[in-house]
C-alpha cells in the first residue's frame, strides 16, 4: 500500500471519537486510490457471542468507512449520510486480532455514492461484506459537523480534500 493519507476523526463518534470512553477510537485512512481503510483490533467487550465481534459493531465500522469512501472518491464537497446498507456475515470475526477493512466506490448516480466494503483477517479471508448507498449531507449540517472533526498534529499526513472541505481554516 502506498502512503497513508489520514481522514479526520471526531470527538464523540462511537467509531472514531477519541473522547468517547466506550468507543472504538479507530483512525480511517486512504491513499491515492481513494479507497478507505481501517485496521482495528476490536476488544472482547464488543462481542455478542463469546469470541465473536458483534454484527452491529462490524456493520458500524463498515458503514463509517463506506461513508468516508463516498467522500474521498465522490463528487460532493460534503460528507455522506447512510441511505441504505446491506451486510453479509460470512465468517465469525474474532476479537483481539488485527482485521483489515477496505471500502471502495462502485458508482455515483444522481449524487448518491454507491460503495462496497469488506472485513478480512490477516491472511485475506473475507469474513464480512457490505454494500451501501450514501447521500451528501446538507451544507448546513456539514458546517456543524466540521466543528467536531479533529486533525492531530502528530506527523500524520491528511487527505488534502479532507483538509480543504472539513477544516477550511487549516488550509
Amino acid at each position: 500500500m502506498d502512503e497513508k493519507l489520514y481522514l479526520p476523526h471526531s470527538t464523540r463518534c462511537f467509531i472514531c471519537g477519541e473522547s468517547n470512553d466506550v468507543g472504538l477510537k479507530c483512525r480511517f485512512f486512504t491513499n491515492e486510490t481513494g479507497h478507505v481503510y481501517l485496521t482495528p483490533t476490536v476488544q472482547p467487550h464488543y462481542c455478542g457471542f463469546m469470541s465473536v465481534v458483534h454484527g452491529g459493531i462490524q456493520t458500524a465500522m463498515l458503514d463509517e468507512a463506506m461513508g468516508w469512501c463516498g467522500f474521498t472518491q465522490g463528487e460532493s464537497e460534503e460528507l455522506y449520510f447512510t441511505r441504505e446498507i446491506n451486510v453479509k456475515f460470512k465468517r465469525n470475526v474474532p476479537p483481539s486480532v488485527p482485521i483489515f477493512i477496505e471500502t471502495s466506490l462502485t458508482d455515483i448516480k444522481r449524487g448518491f455514492a454507491y460503495t462496497e466494503g469488506s472485513i478480512r483477517d490477516e491472511s485475506g479471508t473475507v469474513m464480512t461484506t457490505a454494500t451501501g448507498i450514501f447521500v451528501p449531507i446538507p451544507k448546513v449540517k456539514m458546517a456543524e459537523t466540521s466543528n467536531f472533526l479533529l486533525y492531530v498534529n502528530d506527523g500524520r499526513r491528511y487527505l488534502e480534500k479532507a483538509m480543504r472541505v472539513c477544516n477550511p481554516t487549516a488550509v
